[in-house]
């Protein structure tokens, strides 16, 4: 008898064992199952910022890249070819050197004018100064 409760006992001692195990196999399956999960998550949620991060970084950088060379563009296109400055200097240059030329005609025109004046007092005072008569035969 005594055998037949401690067979009973073991078998029910087995019995409630193998109930918890395979109660408590599936639970601790799934439990596995979802601490990976979770961890998956977690990882994909770090690289989902990682990304986010990266992403407006080169967002910024390309909207100042594009603001800095956009306005540098703008400045070389408005300076034409030839700088004003420079188109200043070079038409004042030219107005000097028309001047320049305008006044040596003058001076020029002057100076030949005043030699014409002179010759010509010249020639008066040749022509009117009587001359001696010279020896002609008739």
């Amino acid at each position: 008898m005594l055998n037949s409760i401690l067979s009973r006992g073991h078998q029910s001692g087995m019995t409630s064992l193998d109930a918890a195990i395979s109660l408590t196999d599936p639970d601790w399956k799934q439990k596995m199952v979802m601490l990976l999960r979770l961890e998956r998550q977690r990882d994909a949620l770090v690289f989902q910022e990682a990304v986010t991060e990266t992403t407006n970084e080169r967002i910024s950088r390309t909207s100042q890249m594009l603001q800095v060379q956009a306005l540098d563009i703008e400045q070389k296109s408005q300076q034409v070819f030839v700088d004003l400055d420079v188109l200043a200097k070079t038409n004042s240059e030219l107005i000097e050197t028309v001047d320049g030329v305008l006044r040596l005609q003058s001076e020029g025109r002057q100076a030949r004018a005043a030699a014409e004046r002179e010759i010509a007092g010249q020639m008066e005072q040749c022509l009117s100064v009587p001359t001696a008569p010279s020896d002609v035969t008739p």
